[in-house]
């Protein structure tokens, strides 16, 4: 019996989220470290997996009815910091992974700006559905990308959320900290 992920990019894990986060820790890794023993797998995996056929099934999996809140927000965003890792790659093997990956974050790019405007409270527990940490991700993606319709959604909503004082930005934190927001969280600077 074939596997209700097989075709799918992104399917080594129990949780979707998971499994975008790992490849994004991978992709980091890469980047930052590209002589780094493991990097020829992590290139043959993301040749094999970040390709448009199996891109287009995680697409056609969101196009499916009920899928609407499918990983909102954490997913979303995960997989938005992963294009935006993408992105930061030099070369011609990492341009073909933003291609392929580029209708699937366009797709939660969409469902942000579907979302938000209707969303009236953040989710401020600390778990997976943490409204400030998928605002923050999403934030770095529209940074990376100069997306600046989703920017100045976020950059609002937060604000609406938040407060007024709160200072928005991934440049801000990124100049008080020496490194991205997710990276401070699961990828720690030397």
């Amino acid at each position: 019996m074939a596997s209700k992920f097989a075709g799918l990019a992104l399917k080594h894990a129990t949780h979707w989220h998971s499994c975008v986060h790992a490849y994004w820790l991978l992709a980091t890794v890469l980047r930052h470290f590209p002589d780094i023993g493991d990097a020829r797998n992590i290139e043959k995996l993301f040749d094999a997996q970040l390709i448009s056929a199996k891109v287009e099934a995680e697409v056609d999996y969101l196009d499916q009815p009920l899928r609407g809140t499918f990983e909102r927000p954490y997913g979303w965003a995960w997989l938005l910091m992963l294009a935006a890792e993408l992105d930061r790659h030099p070369g011609e093997q990492a341009r073909k992974w933003r291609e392929a990956l580029a209708p699937l974050a366009s797709a939660f790019v969409d469902r942000f700006l579907e979302f938000l405007p209707k969303a009236t409270y953040p989710t401020r527990v600390g778990t997976h559905f943490n409204s400030a940490f998928a605002l923050t991700l999403s934030l770095e993606y529209a940074d990376v990308t100069s997306n600046t319709k989703l920017r100045t959604l976020l950059v609002t909503k937060a604000h609406d959320w938040y407060g007024q004082k709160l200072t928005i930005g991934t440049a801000e934190i990124r100049t008080a900290r020496r490194g991205s927001p997710a990276e401070m969280i699961s990828f720690p600077r030397r």
